[in-house]
Parts: C-alpha cells; sequence; structure tokens
C-alpha cells in the first residue's frame, strides 16, 4: 500500500476556519499516527463540511489507507471509492484499492481497479507495477514482463518493479535481462539477499557455476536463516556434481522449514531413512 499524503493540507487548512478543523486535518495526514487514531481524526476531518472536494477526497483515501493497515479491506474499498468519485484524479486510491482487492483475493477486481488507474494516467507507475505483480503472483510471468517493464521505463530507479521484472524474466527464460535487473539492483542495494540468490539462480541457468554460487553465498551470508536459499545453493551443487555440499544445504533448507515433496524426498536419502 501507499500511503496517501494529504498535499494540500497545508495549503487548505488556513481557509477552514476552527482551529479544530486544522488539527483534524493535520492529524489525518500524519504518517507517524497508528492507523486506529488516523481513522479517528480522518473521520472527524470529514464532518467539516466545508472541506473543498480535492481535500475531502484525499481525507477519505488517507481514511481508507488506515482501515486497510488494521485489515479492514471491506471498509477501505467502500471509502477508495468514494475518494475517486469525489476526485477521480486521486491516483493512489486506485492503486491502493486494488491491494485491499488482492487481500480479499479478489483479483478480477484488483485487475479492474489497475486497468482504471490506467485509463485515467497512462503514466501512473504504481499502477504498472502493481498489476505486474499480481500477473507474477499468479503465475503470468509473460504478461507481468510487459508490465514490469513499462513501469521501468517510467521510471528506471523502482526498485520493486525491477526486482519482479528480474523473477518473471527468469521464469520466461530471459536469463540475461534477469542478471542485468538484479545486477542493477545489487549495485545500488549491495545488502539485498533476494538480489544475490536470484542473480545466482539466473547464472546458474546459465551455465556459470562459479558466479552463481558467489552470488548465493553473498545471499546466505547476508541472511543466514533464508530457508529457501540454502535450497536454491543445493540445487546448484547438485548440478555441479558436488553431492556432499548438496546435501549439507538441502538439510540446512530443511530444518529452517522449506519443504516440497522433493526436498523430503532427497532428506530422507540423505538420512537412509
Amino acid at each position: 500500500m501507499r500511503r496517501l499524503i494529504l498535499s494540500m493540507v497545508l495549503a487548505c487548512v488556513g481557509s477552514t476556519g476552527q482551529a479544530s478543523d486544522r488539527f483534524n486535518l493535520e492529524a489525518c495526514a500524519d504518517p507517524g499516527l497508528e492507523p486506529s487514531r488516523t481513522i479517528q481524526f480522518c473521520r472527524k476531518a470529514l464532518q467539516d463540511r466545508k472541506l473543498k472536494p480535492m481535500l475531502r477526497a484525499q481525507v477519505l483515501g488517507n481514511l481508507a489507507y488506515a482501515m486497510a493497515a488494521t485489515g479492514l479491506h471491506e471498509d477501505a474499498i467502500v471509502n477508495y471509492r468514494l475518494a475517486i468519485a469525489t476526485d477521480p484524479r486521486l491516483m493512489q486510491a486506485y492503486t491502493n484499492m486494488a491491494r485491499s482487492n488482492e487481500a480479499l483475493e479478489r483479483f478480477g477486481e484488483a485487475m479492474a481497479n489497475y486497468q482504471a488507474a490506467l485509463d485515467v494516467n497512462r503514466r501512473w507507475v504504481d499502477a504498472w507495477a502493481g498489476r505486474g505483480a499480481l500477473l507474477l503472483r499468479q503465475g503470468r510471468p509473460e504478461v507481468a514482463l510487459n508490465d514490469l517493464s513499462q513501469a521501468l521505463r517510467l521510471a528506471p530507479g523502482n526498485h520493486d518493479a525491477r526486482y519482479n521484472r528480474g523473477i518473471a524474466a527468469i521464469d520466461v527464460g530471459d536469463l540475461p535481462l534477469a542478471e542485468e535487473d538484479f545486477s542493477y539492483l545489487i549495485a545500488r542495494a549491495p545488502e539485498d539477499a533476494g538480489a544475490y540468490v536470484n542473480r545466482g539462480r539466473a547464472r546458474a541457468e546459465l551455465g556459470d557455476f562459479s558466479k552463481a554460487l558467489r552470488d548465493l553465498d553473498q545471499g546466505i551470508e547476508i541472511s543466514p536463516e533464508w530457508a529457501w536459499a540454502y535450497f536454491v545453493r543445493g540445487r546448484v551443487n547438485d548440478a555441479k556434481g558436488d553431492v556432499e555440499r548438496a546435501d549439507q544445504d538441502f538439510l540446512r533448507a530443511y530444518e529452517l522449514g522449506f519443504s516440497n515433496p522433493w526436498l523430503i524426498e532427497r532428506v530422507r536419502k540423505i538420512s537412509g531413512s
């Protein structure tokens, strides 16, 4: 979710009249408040009938955001809809509503929210990146790749979109693109364990086991309790022919909680059971 920043508050509070009205607006916009307090102050702010439509829409959006943060996604969606009806240009409301629909597993509605955002503004990066991430989670990497690439054309520095595009690129077999995306992330966020592990995956698929294992070693050093990373390294060691190290990694992955039918069978063989 992306918090709606009430950009109009400082410009408008002077015209609201009452000190209490100004206080409620400022508190509604305060990102440091607990969601329950945000809900309280945004509701109070909405009682001011003099609020201009643009500002009212932003208050509704922040109220919805806080509701979603407490798990009240149904109520959040109602308020996002009201925000959009009040100001159709409030782009965050579309994409935040999509995420609430995702949380409720209403994936068709979420897709419609993303499309509605793009119908208003084709340059809204969050819609391209958000829809791409949803498509990726749904197992549709080919389509996701298009949306994520569009997000990166508009915002090359969007790390979430680049990470997800790297995953999609691995899934569709575009390994050079995946290696490029994760290298980009590592250069800018050298403590990103996921970028190292996934670049290692791409490099292993490209047949460069030495570089792949260096990446996987680095990812595990950064995140030593990440079970899946050990599983990935085990598969690479297996492919390289180092069965002893592979077995050590598989056992560690299993001990840390990663499990799938293939790994369970391998652990049985390792343990002789």
